[in-house]
């Protein structure tokens, strides 16, 4: 038999918390755990929370939204069925059996919700509540398993909410309980079979307050509106036709159009007898519009909790349905305003951070080795000393704290990349990336990852996904040889096959968020060059990806490797027809355009400072950019690892201070420039070759027509 948890999104509700934990313990069928998850509050809600015995609390130190709340709690379920009720609900004492009875009869339910009871409304709101999720659950019981489930009557198997949620509300939808369950009913739906069940109920306590009817529903107008402009309600669903839609809706404008003649009549009573007679039609138009509405407003003597509907209350749920109307047009024309609000906003920090690269003085790539730990063990390596004694490293490792004053110092860091060890071991990595987009405005952030992490990887995704909304997130797979021998050369047991659910899962976010790309790193050497082929087919056959990119091993603290030189003609040729293959069969939008010309440009460079040493450009590393290693320590590049510009504790965490104190302009001029570093590092070429303007003309060919740079 499955288990189940009980989870219960609170904010600010001691009062009736209370009771709705108390209806919990009458449960014919107890679950194995209740969870609430304060959200914020500042009353006395987690206390009355902790003074019931076996309830869990989990305090969020800041208010999310019952969505957030939702999702914090859903990552601590210990059962196989993860219950959800609101805080102002009461479950009857068969609620859980019949939920759980579902579950055991369809193993393949994904999730199944039910209704709501008002059985105390009396004031004029409270009446209108009932009414109208009476008739939205009663729409809803015509199309059982295309309805959305309501977020506080609703039970969800949690490995469909583990594995197929994208969690896009807890962008759009912060602090507010509008629309967040629409979404996710809507994702569970295109996952598996839901059920929606009108004997499934719970009871709701009266919403009274008149303030709060509009502020309800300009609200669920907003959500309603930006869920719709950012394409969150992809999966289509009733809910809107559940309120009585564009019918009820042109009733209500009857009604306002009706109220304005009417009352424009009795100022022009003397001169004209017609708005007077338009205002009397326009009233039997929302008479004849709104009769189904009322019809069964006046049969809710058929169904439970019944109330006496006269005059006066008819009357007053009119007006409230002209009032809500009204709400929806002002929400959504704030809804409007907010989606263009943050579109500007998103489009000056991409053309902001472009430009950034071109500011002088100001470093625009970072490459941040955030830990040294690794669930790796391979010997091409270059980092396999720092990964071997990450225990020793660890207590030098920057904390959270400290990375934020480091963020913090550079006003904004356009590209970064989190490197290590393993990215994902650092288990505040979500909250390192949110440093840099938050402080430093940080847009590009890519990831390399072995992948064998996959719930830590999903997770962290997720989190940096909807944390850091703006972000162009790139997760990088390092794939070397398949099966047994990736295992092998990784030393992770099980890692290949690993690397491939995580892919899997990166697939379906891949479906919701269109700033998430997926790149492939392939090392070109000896040990795998008869198999590339195979690796590539696989790769295409089995992981959904945007651009797989290959790559020589380097000789750590070597600039030039002469050890596999030879490889350099076969690189360049093979990794050229694999691009322009690529270029053919997969899809490309413009930053895959730019990523493929440059890369080109590179791979091209490769082969002239691989063969024949030959320096192509000025580097400029220190300036525009820099590698910052887990301990603190900068250096100008990761091939110049032991060129230590300073550890940032020594300068109150600010790179600019450093680097005026450590005149690194000068070090760059003297180490770099006059020397005429040259290295065949591949991260190098794409940055350095931005500043050189005789490349710029080989970049502008490749943008227009890919493949023709090299």
């Amino acid at each position: 038999m499955n288990t189940v948890t009980v989870l219960i999104p609170a904010f600010n509700c001691a009062e009736v918390l209370s009771k709705c934990l108390s209806a919990l313990v009458e449960q014919t069928l107890q679950p194995i755990e209740t969870i609430v998850v304060d959200d914020g509050s500042w009353d006395d809600t987690a206390n009355v929370a902790e003074s019931f015995d076996g309830v869990k609390v989990i305090r969020r130190p800041k208010q999310g939204g019952a969505g957030a709340a939702r999702v914090t709690g859903a990552k601590q379920a210990r059962g196989d069925i993860i219950a959800f009720i609101d805080s102002d609900c009461l479950a009857p004492p068969d609620w859980l059996e019949k939920v759980l009875a579902e579950f055991e009869q369809d193993p393949e339910l994904a999730a199944v919700g039910g209704m709501y009871r008002h059985c105390h409304a009396k004031s004029l709101t409270s009446i209108f509540c009932k009414f109208e999720e009476e008739y939205l659950h009663s729409f809803f019981d015509k199309t059982p398993n295309q309805s959305a489930l309501t977020g506080g009557n609703k039970a969800v198997r949690k490995s469909v909410w583990d594995e197929c949620r994208s969690g896009r509300e807890l962008i759009h939808f912060p602090n507010v309980a509008s629309s967040e369950d629409t979404v996710v009913a809507n994702e569970i739906r295109a996952a598996g079979k839901t059920l929606f069940k009108a004997d499934i109920f719970v009871f709701h306590m009266p919403k009274n307050d008149f303030k709060g009817f509009f502020k309800r529903n300009i609200t669920r107008a907003r959500t309603r509106m930006l869920g719709n402009m950012h394409g969150l309600n992809q999966g289509g669903d009733n809910v809107f036709a559940g309120f009585g839609g564009f019918r009820l809706f042109w009733s209500a404008a009857a009604l306002w159009g009706a109220a304005l003649l009417l009352l424009a009549q009795l100022v022009l009573v003397s001169f004209w007898p017609w708005p007077g007679a338009v205002g009397l039609g326009l009233v039997a138009i929302h008479l004849l519009l709104s009769a189904d509405y009322f019809k069964f407003i006046n049969s809710n003597h058929e169904r439970p909790c019944p109330i006496d509907v006269g005059f006066i209350q008819s009357t007053g749920i009119r007006l409230l349905i002209a009032a809500r109307a009204a709400c929806w047009v002002v929400g959504a024309l704030i809804g409007i305003v907010q989606y263009g609000r943050d579109r500007v906003r998103f489009y000056w920090n991409v053309v902001a951070s472009v430009l950034h690269f071109w500011r002088p003085g100001k470093v625009s790539k970072m490459f941040y080795f955030v830990t040294s730990k690794c669930n790796a063990r391979c010997e091409f390596c270059f980092n396999l000393e720092n990964i071997k004694n990450w225990k020793v490293r660890q207590k030098d490792e920057l904390t959270l704290e400290e990375v934020q004053k480091v963020t913090a110092s550079f006003g904004r860091m356009p590209y970064v990349t989190f490197s290590g060890g393993e990215p994902f071991a650092r288990t505040d990595l979500p909250d390192v990336a949110g440093a840099f987009y938050h402080n430093a405005k940080t847009r590009w952030i890519t990831i390399p990852t072995n992948g064998a992490l996959t719930n830590r990887i999903i997770d962290g995704v997720i989190d940096i996904l909807t944390t850091c909304p703006d972000v162009f997130l790139t997760l990088q797979f390092s794939i070397d040889s398949l099966y047994e021998a990736h295992d092998t050369s990784r030393k992770i047991k099980g890692g290949f096959q690993a690397m491939l659910n995580t892919a899997a899962r990166l697939s379906k976010l891949r479906g919701y968020y269109s700033n998430l790309r997926i790149q492939i790193n392939t090392p070109y050497d000896t040990f795998n060059l008869d198999d590339l082929g195979k690796i590539r087919e696989f790769c295409k056959d089995n992981i959904d990806f945007d651009q797989q990119l290959f790559y020589m091993f380097r000789t750590d603290g070597v600039l030039i490797s002469d050890e596999n030189a030879h490889l350099a003609d076969g690189f360049v040729d093979f990794i050229q027809d694999h691009d322009a293959e690529e270029w053919r069969d997969r899809k490309h939008d413009l930053w895959g355009r730019v990523v493929r010309t440059l890369q080109a440009i590179t791979y091209s460079d490769t082969r002239k400072i691989k063969k024949e040493k030959k320096f192509l450009r000025p580097c400029h590393a220190v300036q525009k950019f820099v590698t910052l290693y887990d301990d603190g320590t900068f250096a100008p590049c990761e091939v110049l690892s032991t060129t230590e510009l300073g550890n940032i504790r020594d300068y109150g965490f600010d790179f600019y201070k450093m680097k005026k104190e450590r005149d690194l302009n000068q070090l760059h001029k003297e180490q770099i420039v006059d020397t005429k570093c040259n290295c065949e590092w591949m991260c190098a070429p794409p940055i350095n070759m931005l500043y050189d303007p005789p490349t710029w003309f080989k970049i502008a060919k490749g943008f227009i027509r890919p493949g023709s740079a090299n």
